[in-house]
């Protein structure tokens, strides 16, 4: 007895009644959570389909904000100057679609049977250079691969004809495009009155938490500048590459390269890739001209154009930037993709912002201690 009674007592001792109130309410809550799992999921998808729209309409504010203030700066009106805007990019939007979308519809499958003859150029060489025969698995992954771009081959020429269905099907999505537009059509005419707000809020929660805000909108903003322009000189620069070797697939490629842009590292290569294996057909001497092309356009574009066109000494190594993507693409998908790097470039200006702050912490108690 005696025993038990002093085990009580340190338990008693250890573990206060009130701290044993607190362990067993949370476990109450992590079971409760548990057990309410779907009721919580059900929720969050709601509260994320209610948001979505709020959240690409300020996202599209945002990147607008800044050709629209170029025109007040010029002495236009801005509501005049917002009007203009989203006029220029529905026109742009018509033209892409109407006149664009066709042609690369009409030139895709050609561009698939390109990429096709190119696989297997490649591994008629190999299969050629090969002495104990090709590996079972190469010849699985080649044949898997040809069967996977024949039979999206084989869609494109009934796309125009199921267009009315795909029209329908889409016809649920375009009510919230159509909301998000208003949303950011609305957010874009008081982007004044919404900065104003979120600034004295994080000066209201403290002044480390607007320094903050205001570094990762200069880290955007440079992001989404160089972004914009790296795009428009890679297309130009393969456009005239492709076109000039005689890849007749010259602007799909072109798009490729440049849309590739967002997703960095990764997207570029498979780009350049497309543009080898349609391109294998040529003639010998093409195909060398747009391997050196490549190796030298991609140098240039690295270590002179990017230099040029980024406004602040923002650089993301490899490493993170893959690790961005695959964490982007596993928790969010293609929109993950998307922002991964925006969102790691925001990350890292607030840890360079947190350690300058603690750097200089330190080095002023330094100071304080050799002056005592």
């Amino acid at each position: 007895m005696k025993i038990l009674e002093r085990l009580g007592d340190r338990l008693e001792h250890d573990f206060p009644l009130h701290s044993l109130i607190k362990i067993v309410l949370v476990l109450l809550s992590i079971l409760l959570i548990q057990m309410t799992g779907s009721i919580w999921v059900s929720i969050l998808h709601k509260l994320r389909v209610i948001l979505t729209p709020f959240v690409f309409g300020f996202a599209i504010a945002y990147v607008l904000r800044k050709p629209i203030r170029w025109g007040t700066d010029h002495r236009i009106p801005r509501n005049l100057m917002i009007l203009a805007v989203y006029v220029v990019i529905l026109i742009f939007l018509y033209w892409l679609i109407s006149s664009l979308v066709p042609m690369l519809l009409t030139r895709a499958t050609g561009f698939i049977t390109n990429i096709i003859n190119g696989v297997n150029w490649l591994y008629g060489k190999y299969e050629s250079m090969a002495d104990n025969g090709v590996p079972e698995w190469i010849h699985a992954i080649v044949q898997q691969a040809v069967s996977a771009l024949s039979s999206f081959q084989g869609i494109i020429p009934n796309l125009p004809a199921n267009l009315p269905n795909v029209i329908t099907n889409v016809l649920s999505s375009v009510t919230n495009v159509i909301f998000t537009v208003m949303i950011s059509l609305y957010m874009c005419f008081q982007w004044d009155r919404i900065r104003f707000w979120i600034i004295r809020i994080c000066r209201r929660h403290s002044r480390r938490t607007a320094e903050g805000l205001f570094l990762v909108n200069d880290e955007l903003t440079a992001y989404l500048r160089s972004m914009l322009l790296s795009m428009a000189v890679k297309f130009v620069e393969y456009a005239i590459l492709y076109f000039c070797i005689g890849n007749q697939d010259w602007l799909i490629l072109a798009l490729l390269t440049s849309i590739g842009l967002i997703v960095p590292y990764i997207g570029p290569i498979i780009a350049n890739c497309f543009g080898i294996l349609t391109s294998l057909s040529l003639p010998l001497p093409n195909i060398l001209i747009l391997l050196a092309a490549i190796v030298i356009l991609s140098n240039v574009d690295e270590y002179v154009i990017t230099p040029i066109l980024r406004a602040r000494t923002t650089s993301v190594t490899p490493l993170w930037a893959l690790f961005s993507i695959y964490a982007g693409g596993t928790l969010f998908g293609m929109v993950g993709i998307v922002i991964a790097i925006p969102v790691y470039l925001s990350i890292q200006a607030l840890l360079k912002l947190y350690g300058k702050d603690a750097g200089f912490g330190e080095q002023k108690e330094e100071a304080n201690g050799t002056s005592s």
